[in-house]
């Protein structure tokens, strides 16, 4: 994933982000993707343009105010700064310094990616198990 992309027109990016991530998720999970394509596109939560131009995920919480799942002004920087602040707490732990050489992240929800592609660019072990069980 390009993260320093020029900015792109947001319907024009949510259709074209959709459509590649389908096609490399029929690729891998084709009952998955096939679930996901019955669902109407309309379904698929929104995307904007961030102040520096690139896309975060516009969802609607209970009460139908909107929620971000991403900064609204800057979402690299926001990553960074999430990671960084990661890498420091294990710096700052008493783990062993191996441990500290071998990062182990849980991510439990995806957005974008951009904290994904972020803990890759920052750690030079692979973080993401791509192995099926």
């Amino acid at each position: 994933m390009q993260l320093e992309a020029s900015p792109v027109e947001p319907a024009t990016a949510q259709l074209s982000c959709y459509l590649t991530n389908l096609a490399a998720l029929y690729a891998v999970d084709p009952r998955l993707a096939a679930k996901l394509d019955a669902l109407p596109f309309a379904r698929v939560p929104a995307l904007e343009a961030t102040r520096d131009g690139h896309l975060t995920v516009r969802l609607s919480a209970d009460d139908g105010k909107p929620l971000y799942a991403h900064s609204r002004y800057r979402p690299i920087e926001e990553a960074r700064t999430l990671v960084e602040a990661q890498a420091q707490r294990r710096v700052d732990s008493d783990q062993p310094a191996d441990d500290l050489e071998n990062p182990c992240f849980l991510v439990a929800g995806l957005g974008l990616g951009y904290h994904v592609t972020e803990l890759e660019r920052r750690f030079t072990t692979s973080l993401i198990d791509r192995s099926r069980r």
